[in-house]
């Protein structure tokens, strides 16, 4: 009962207050404003647009990954890291269509296009496809020379010495020797190395013309004279044509046969004219001949005055392009003794071919003085330093204005 008096009471006590509150408001009159929430504009956000040009330029620190292609015209500057196959660091342009596989570290300033030439420091390893053309001169040409000796690098030599050197093949068997060399004049290049196979004591050899791109160059050691070695069986030897002295030399196809021979052996040959244009370095006159070397070795020359200069004593060849750099003239002394030598240019001689009345005539425009006057030459020269004949160089070149 005392609990529901309670109840009663306080609900009465509510009632009052909510009475008195009424009333207080009704005397105020005043209105009461609603509240208001303040409205915050939010502004839309703008869309971004870029731009992309057919040259994008890169900079910072970009990290590409897998394998790139890179194709148009895109300058990459600052520091690119290309993980996973390629570090380009510097200013590296890169034209046309370049794929660069494997792992290329390329530093300083690399301007890779059309032709590839790669300056500074560059090291490319791993697998990089370059669709430029290397390796080939400026004339668009290999600079390689099919009339060199393999194996020769840069060394010259007399004729005197190749002629009579032994042969011998990669099963160390004897094939002969070297008999002669066929020289063009035109080009005084080495198109042929006579060969020598047979017989007995020199007697009833046979011969056979073989290309010097056939043979191995092997230099001298310490231990060794130089040699000369052919991938070659006897048996493909004999097979060969055979070389006669009768033959004319300066009749076209001439050595057709031979030819289509080794070209069968080698591959490589394809025809007697020289890759390059040598005709400045040969014998003014010589309208395309052919002659045996033994055949040049002591031939008389003479001046424009019909004065005798002496005779050739020998050739000075380069094997590695298979080019006569020097004609050695033997001049002076009597019956050969006391003679000093000269080595001459093929170009400052002239070559009057034999005709059906006179053989041939070898000339030079100087006189016996300025001959005289010449650096002389000797067998004591070490013919493959650097610099041996620059006072021959300069002597000649000063005559002719080369």
């Amino acid at each position: 009962m005392k609990t529901k008096r309670y109840t009663v009471v306080l609900a009465g006590v509510l009632l009052l207050c909510a009475l008195i509150l009424s009333a207080c408001g009704d005397d105020t009159g005043a209105e009461v404003p609603p509240t208001v929430v303040p409205t915050i504009a939010v502004e839309a956000t703008p869309t971004l647009e870029v731009a992309v040009t057919p040259a994008e330029v890169i900079t910072g620190t970009e990290i590409l990954t897998g394998t790139e292609t890179m194709t148009g015209t895109e300058p990459m500057t600052g520091t690119s890291g290309i993980s996973g196959s390629e570090e380009l660091t510097g200013t590296d342009v890169m034209t046309d269509t370049e794929i660069m596989t494997g792992t290329e570290t390329m530093t300083g300033t690399s301007g890779i296009g059309g032709s590839e030439e790669m300056t500074g420091t560059d090291i490319m390893t791993g697998t990089e496809p370059m669709t430029s053309t290397t390796g080939v001169s400026s004339a668009g040409a290999a600079t390689m020379n099919r009339y060199g000796f393999p194996g020769a690098a840069g060394e010259s030599v007399p004729a005197s010495t190749i002629i009579g050197y032994d042969i011998r093949n990669s099963a160390d068997e004897d094939l002969g020797s070297v008999e002669d060399l066929v020289v063009n004049l035109d080009s005084a290049q080495i198109h042929y190395v006579v060969v020598s196979f047979g017989g007995f004591l020199g007697l009833g050899d046979t011969y056979y013309a073989i290309p010097p791109e056939a043979f191995n160059w092997i230099p001298a050691t310490a231990e060794t004279d130089a040699r000369l070695s052919i991938d070659i069986t006897e048996q493909e030897l004999q097979d060969a044509p055979v070389f006669t002295y009768d033959d004319d030399l300066n009749v076209a196809g001439w050595d057709a046969a031979i030819r289509n021979y080794w070209d069968s052996r080698l591959g490589t040959m394809t025809d007697t004219s020289p890759m390059t244009d040598t005709t400045s370095m040969g014998f003014p006159g010589a309208q395309g001949e052919n002659v045996p070397a033994t055949t040049l070795i002591g031939h008389s020359i003479d001046n424009s005055a019909n004065e005798n200069l002496g005779s050739i004593e020998d050739l000075i060849v380069k094997l590695e392009s298979g080019q006569v750099d020097y004609v050695i003239v033997s001049f002076g002394g009597f019956l050969g003794i006391g003679d000093n030598y000269y080595a001459v240019p093929p170009r400052e001689f002239t070559w009057i071919p034999a005709t059906a009345d006179s053989d041939s005539l070898l000339t030079i425009d100087i006189t016996e003085a300025e001959l005289q006057d010449a650096p002389t030459f000797s067998y004591d020269e070490d013919l493959n330093i650097t610099g041996w004949d620059s006072a021959i160089q300069s002597y000649w070149d000063a005559r002719s204005g080369g």
